[in-house]
């Protein structure tokens, strides 16, 4: 019973809105216009943080045909800043974007190990 009225409240309310806006529509108000309202100044700068991109040297290869070259055993995923090292769990279901020597030269590209 209480919902019936609340769904009657709230579709009169909504018939309501919509019809003083059509009015308001119909009778031409004025838009308001906030061109000249004052911004929020001294708000910080958002902070974007990104793996940077590098060339590829001897920190790290470019994979050849979705796999790692010889030396070069750890698999990196750029986009979510992790990478995989042989013995886990996703080792080799990860088609990686980067290839290292070793978890060092990862994480000193910005990289984190994967957690499993």
């Amino acid at each position: 019973m209480a919902r019936r009225v609340v769904r009657k409240v709230l579709a009169i309310a909504l018939i309501g809105a919509v019809a003083a806006k059509t009015v308001q529509i119909l009778r031409g108000s004025p838009t308001p216009d906030f061109s000249n309202h004052p911004t929020v100044t001294g708000a910080p700068e958002p902070v974007v943080t990104a793996i940077p991109v590098a060339e590829a040297g001897d920190s790290w290869r470019t994979p050849e045909d979705g796999s790692c070259p010889e030396g070069f055993p750890v698999k990196a995923k750029i986009k979510s800043g992790i990478f995989h090292l042989p013995e886990m769990l996703n080792y080799d279901r990860t088609t990686p974007d980067r290839c290292y020597p070793s978890a060092e030269a990862a994480e000193a590209d910005g990289l984190r190990v994967a957690k499993r």
